[in-house]
């Protein structure tokens, strides 16, 4: 008599587990490459800013030396970086679907929370969002916003929050 052979039960995977045996959600971008997004951007922003007192003051030396360049007043040199910060945050992102040059560089976007679909008026809710509480409480939301990244399950920032979204790895 032939004996029937076992059926062996497929191999589940391990759950994947992050900090406190919470499971993850790969999807969702990492403190260390939201960070990285953010060094990038931040370059752009400075060089942006070097070439626009350069072209209001017509001094070359705005173009190398961009972190001490100025227009001569620190109102006007306040409202050029802000416009400058506006530009690059809502509409950048809007144009290229919640990109940046950083994020599209590694790869991630922000998101509509819990659905994905981000609007303009997202976008505006988020920066004013993430600068004004910056300004307001001088930039400890920026720290804190590290950990909440690191540590939330969903690792969403204040700003996130604030506009209900997230920010999410590309899908290529």
């Amino acid at each position: 008599m032939k004996k029937k052979a076992k059926e062996q039960a497929p191999v589940q995977e391990p759950e994947k587990k992050g900090w406190f045996g919470r499971k993850k959600d790969p999807s969702l971008a990492p403190v260390y490459v939201r960070f990285g997004a953010m060094i990038i951007d931040l370059f752009i922003l400075s060089i942006l800013y070097g070439v626009t007192v350069f072209a209001v003051t017509g001094n070359y030396k705005d173009l190398l030396g961009r972190f001490g360049a100025s227009v001569g007043n620190p109102t006007y040199d306040l409202l050029i970086a802000t416009g400058i910060l506006a530009l690059y945050f809502i509409i950048v992102p809007f144009v290229w679907r919640g990109r940046t040059v950083g994020k599209k560089i590694l790869n991630i976007r922000i998101a509509k929370y819990p659905d994905g679909k981000l609007d303009f008026q997202t976008i505006i809710i988020r920066f004013v969002g993430n600068i004004g509480l910056n300004i307001a409480l001088l930039g400890i939301p920026a720290i804190a916003n590290i950990y909440l990244v690191w540590l939330r399950k969903d690792k969403r920032a204040i700003h996130d929050l604030i506009a209900k979204t997230k920010v999410v790895y590309d899908k290529k």
